[in-house]
């Protein structure tokens, strides 16, 4: 995202769909929020990429299935462009082989509708605060990415509840590894703070999202992971112990970048 010079301006925002009730109330909360401003709303992919060309945005907040021009091809073109632009993505479109064909072609969110405007207003206000240091932001994102590649390989749908209680938890452990220490007295309240929820329901959608991916998922993937004693004979990992694994994988990854 581009620095602003001394005196930081509003980041501003394209949001693109044709969900006209959606739109109205995510561009009201948007609009809110003091450092942010919504620059233009468009219903179809034509205008929409227009209104790209025309405000190089620092964020755009688009649907899919758009008329005219759809979504991915909106992403393909500005990463073709190298715009510097924070893509999130929304859709009725659940499919765990689309959700994984986003994040491939570089999108930052992905968000299944309905959606809760206050989760993408919150993930907007996050790429913003991010993005004060340029440096961790794109590391951040690449996290990010990774961490959402990594769900989805294991079959845990971008769609279930307790998709982003795990992305965020593994998150956290990635930046501080003390947080496992106190998995219920630390991790699952701050989750739940940040998603308005309980611990108790932070500890039980994530549960759920694990076993989802033991029932449903890749066994070479499970494997590949976590490793063959884990998922043929110990069984399913704790929380903790999905959490930490993933997030060693990941520091891993980081430092062999």
């Amino acid at each position: 995202m581009r620095a602003r010079g001394v005196l930081m301006s509003k980041t501003k925002i394209v949001v693109i769909d044709n969900d006209k009730k959606a739109v109205w109330e995510l561009s009201k909360s948007l609009e809110c929020e003091e450092n942010i401003e919504v620059v233009s709303v468009e219903e179809n992919g034509i205008d929409g990429l227009e209104a790209i060309n025309k405000y190089n945005p620092d964020i755009v907040i688009m649907e899919l299935l758009l008329t005219g021009i759809d979504g991915f091809s909106i992403i393909d073109y500005i990463k073709e462009c190298k715009y510097d632009i924070k893509i999130i993505l929304t859709s009725v479109i659940n499919q765990q082989n689309i959700v994984r064909e986003a994040f491939d072609k570089g999108i930052d969110y992905f968000a299944v509708k309905p959606y809760d405007v206050n989760t993408i207003v919150n993930r907007v206000k996050r790429i913003i605060g991010e993005n004060k240091n340029s440096e961790t932001f794109s590391a951040i994102y690449s996290v990010d990415s990774i961490i959402a590649n990594s769900l989805i390989q294991l079959g845990i749908p971008a769609s279930l509840k307790g998709y982003r209680y795990v992305a965020t938890g593994i998150k956290r452990a990635t930046e501080d590894q003390g947080v496992l220490e106190g998995v219920t007295k630390i991790l699952y309240p701050d989750i739940a703070k940040e998603y308005d929820s309980t611990p108790q329901r932070v500890e039980k959608a994530i549960r759920h999202a694990i076993e989802v991916a033991w029932d449903r998922g890749d066994t070479e993937v499970l494997n590949s992971f976590f490793g063959y004693t884990i998922a043929n004979s110990k069984g399913k990992p704790t929380n903790s112990e999905f959490i930490a694994m993933i997030a060693d994988r990941l520091r891993l990854e980081m430092k062999s970048a």
